[in-house]
């Protein structure tokens, strides 16, 4: 689920945009990419399921609630109409609702509703 479908979508969107690959490799990450890849990496280096999956958990509740606020209609574009369809499907709505509910990240304290609980 993680990156199954959005490898190749990234591969093409990327030759779509004229980005090859040692651009991709040359370019520095921009400011919220390399706190989002530290956050991934401390996360990781815990061999903690549950600090991993809060992290993923929130990078996919983000682009499920930005991918479910497009227009009916999808962008003719395939680069936007394609990551919307990603993000906003019955699997990935299930597999971020999965990860809200999980019994691994309500004892840290969050909930259904997405809130924090009071300690």
């Amino acid at each position: 689920m993680v990156s199954g479908e959005e490898n190749t979508y990234f591969l093409r969107a990327f030759e779509a945009l004229g980005v090859a690959e040692e651009r991709r490799a040359a370019d520095p990450n921009t400011q919220p990419t390399a706190g989002f890849k530290a956050i991934m990496h401390e996360a990781a280096e815990t061999r903690s399921y549950a600090a991993v999956l809060s992290v993923l958990v929130v990078a996919e509740w983000l682009y499920l609630d930005w991918a479910s606020r497009a227009p009916q209609r999808p962008p003719d574009n395939f680069v936007h109409a394609e990551w919307i369809t990603l993000h906003d499907n019955p699997g990935f709505r299930g597999f971020v609702r999965c990860g809200r509910r999980s019994p691994t990240l309500t004892p840290v304290g969050f909930t259904w509703s997405g809130t924090r609980r009071r300690r």
